[in-house]
């Protein structure tokens, strides 16, 4: 770390293979400016060692040098290669004192002038603006000092017990020694040390509504400031649900104008947003997108870091409702005919969609015995749900055929009930049984068919909302209905 005050001196080896050295120069030149040189001189005692000082330079100025040698067959070399921007530093009063010095770049990459450095005293401080988007893998977490273009860098933990471990979002905090790496184009800091300052601290204003343009076109000139910056869009729409078809890396686009076919990508870096993608459709409005800004696999890509980055209010999340039409239970006589009674299905967003009931099961109405007919519905995003009804078919040639069920010995306990129900069946004559927990709409929360004369089961009722239910006990010969209240 170079300060304002300092004389720099720089230190070459040069070796020649067939012949000898003629010349050596030391090139530079001061933000990007005019090209300067320094006089090159033996350093003695150190054989093919060379040495030259560049003067003291103004406060934040960043500095590029290369060496040029020629042999005496006049062959050049030049090194760095000034190609590829030389070497840089940068001078300052105060050291690495902040976020925006650490993201100075020369590169037309816009990667950092400290790439690669391990800087073992720096002051850096920022707010915590996002932590672990993928906790146990990245843990990648980003720091935001005030807002605008390189106020925000990326922080890889290292081990689950370093100056992280216990950084939350709304930490104020400081860094005071990392290594500076371009981790596929984007500055991270790793194996750092430091501190935490304060918690609960607001965070830094939104970047809001940049232009798409940039960022979906990956104008890397425009867009590498914006890197881990907290950036917002308001009134996006859906562009498209799968950019990557045919492979799907569950990732989507968004742009503000609703009529473009393109956008700025949305990664699935955080859990909560795994398979999000096939919820969404192209054209849905989002009041609000937001996140901090990443690069990987050649693409700008915001990266939200919960669902609550989203607005969802759009998706249907909620299943259908189906409702059983007619008797459930039903029952009827061996050779009678049986007309089933069918259900509606209708959704929060799509509205009547009983002509999408897709019905499974029949009775045969030549056999005693218990049936079951289910009716299940899709809604367009996918949420779907079933209901069902129980039929029981009577033979009335059997001598108990005056509901067989009436004289079981049947009990239900507790009632109300909360977490489990108990059932105990004695007594029964005729098997199997069928056990059912309907709702006051017909629909079936509990199923269940038991082959023993004598029977006890626990139901697990913690999954079932509170309530008024009905549980139905049918088999060839009878029915029986309780009433239950579920009361958590």
């Amino acid at each position: 770390i170079v300060t304002a005050n300092d004389t720099t001196t720089l230190v070459f080896e040069v070796t020649v293979g067939d012949t000898t050295l003629k010349n050596n120069t030391l090139y530079y030149k001061v933000n990007n400016g005019t090209i300067d040189s320094a006089v090159v001189t033996s350093v003695q005692g150190f054989p093919n060692t060379y040495s030259a000082r560049i003067m003291p330079q103004a406060n934040e100025s960043l500095v590029t040098f290369w060496l040029k040698a020629i042999d005496n067959k006049n062959r050049e070399t030049f090194f760095p290669d000034p190609l590829t921007i030389g070497r840089t530093y940068l001078t300052t009063v105060n050291g690495v004192n902040s976020i925006t010095t650490l993201q100075r770049s020369v590169t037309n990459s816009l990667s950092t002038i400290w790439d690669g450095d391990s800087i073992t005293s720096m002051d850096v401080r920022g707010i915590v603006t996002g932590r672990n988007f993928v906790a146990g893998t990245t843990n990648l977490t980003t720091i935001q000092a005030g807002t605008g273009a390189n106020s925000a860098i990326f922080v890889q933990r290292a081990t689950n017990n370093d100056a992280m471990a216990d950084w939350v979002v709304g930490d104020s905090v400081q860094i005071t020694s990392a290594m500076v790496r371009e981790n596929f184009n984007v500055t991270t800091l790793y194996n750092i040390r430091g501190n935490k300052i304060s918690s609960g601290n607001t965070l830094p204003a939104y970047q809001m509504n940049v232009p798409a343009d940039s960022l979906q076109f990956n104008k890397v000139a425009f867009a590498r400031q914006w890197e881990g910056v907290l950036m917002k869009w308001d009134n996006a729409f859906v562009t498209n649900t799968n950019p990557d078809a045919p492979s799907n890396f569950e990732e989507f686009s968004f742009n503000r104008d609703s009529a473009a076919t393109i956008g700025i990508r949305v990664d699935d870096m955080n859990a909560t947003l795994r398979g999000l993608n096939s919820k969404l459709k192209k054209g849905m409005k989002m009041n609000f997108v937001q996140g901090p800004l990443y690069f990987s696999f050649g693409n700008f890509k915001l990266i939200p870091r919960g669902l609550a980055d989203l607005d969802l209010s759009a998706i249907d999340t909620l299943a259908p409702v189906i409702t059983v039409l007619g008797n459930n239970p039903d029952t009827i006589t061996v050779g009678d005919s049986y007309t089933d009674a069918g259900a509606t299905a209708t959704d929060n967003k799509d509205g009547d969609i009983t002509a999408k009931i897709v019905k499974t099961g029949s009775v045969d109405t030549a056999a005693a015995g218990t049936y079951t007919i289910w009716y299940k519905a899709t809604d367009a995003w996918g949420n779907s749900d079933s209901a069902s009804r129980t039929v029981i078919v009577k033979d009335t040639s059997v001598g108990l055929n005056k509901n067989e069920l009436i004289f079981a010995q049947i009990n239900l306990f507790p009632n109300p009930a909360s977490q489990v129900l108990n059932i105990q069946a004695k007594f029964i004559q005729t098997v199997p049984v069928t056990v059912t927990i309907i709702d006051l709409l017909g629909k079936t929360h509990f199923t269940k068919t038991y082959t023993d004369k004598t029977f006890a089961d626990a139901i697990q009722t913690d999954v079932i909302s509170n309530g008024i239910y009905f549980v139905n006990f049918n088999n060839a010969n009878g029915s029986r209905t309780f009433k239950l209240i579920l009361n958590k």
